[in-house]
């Protein structure tokens, strides 16, 4: 999913979920891991959300006359669980740029330094003019940076309700 040019760690205290947490611990792990995971993919929302709304989309055609890919079409979510030592284990949430649907990210989440594309031929009514150009660059976007904190307040909330929610209806299904 998301490469290393273009991840954030993102980590942040949820207040007021200890009582809530003490009563998840006591369910068997697989149903632990199965409210954690939706409390993340709840929770998460408001940052997958986000990300879509700042990430930049570009104008035009491809050369070919093929439309571009847009970064904000590869944002995505994954919810991960880890197995750890005897039955424990760590769930995340990743919310990144999947980098096979557009590889151009690093470009824009990094930056690029004003260089000269040789071999690229700019054609004018018909008439070459150019064999190569000139790419004048541009600074660092970093609105996957700019999304997280934004959304910090927001996911607490959401993470906070999600969990209680959750916790009500597994202990319906004891």
């Amino acid at each position: 999913m998301a490469t290393a040019s273009s991840a954030i760690r993102v980590s942040f205290k949820v207040e007021g979920i200890d009582k809530l947490v003490k009563k998840l611990r006591k369910f068997p792990i697989n149903v632990q891991n199965r409210v954690i995971k939706n409390v993340l993919r709840v929770g998460t929302t408001p940052l997958l959300k986000e990300a879509k709304k700042l990430a930049p989309v570009g104008k035009g055609l491809k050369p070919g006359g093929a439309s571009r890919p847009h970064l904000r079409d590869s944002i995505a979510r994954k919810i991960k669980a880890y197995k750890g030592f005897k039955g424990t284990g760590t769930v995340v949430a990743i919310i990144g740029i999947d980098a096979k649907k557009a590889p151009h990210q690093n470009l824009v989440t990094g930056g690029v330094k004003p260089h000269r594309i040789p071999g690229a031929v700019l054609v004018v009514g018909g008439r070459v003019v150019a064999v190569g150009v000139d790419h004048p660059g541009h600074k660092a976007n970093d609105f996957l940076e700019r999304a997280a904190n934004r959304s910090i307040p927001k996911m607490r909330t959401k993470i906070r309700t999600q969990l209680a929610k959750r916790l009500a209806v597994e202990a319906k299904k004891l």
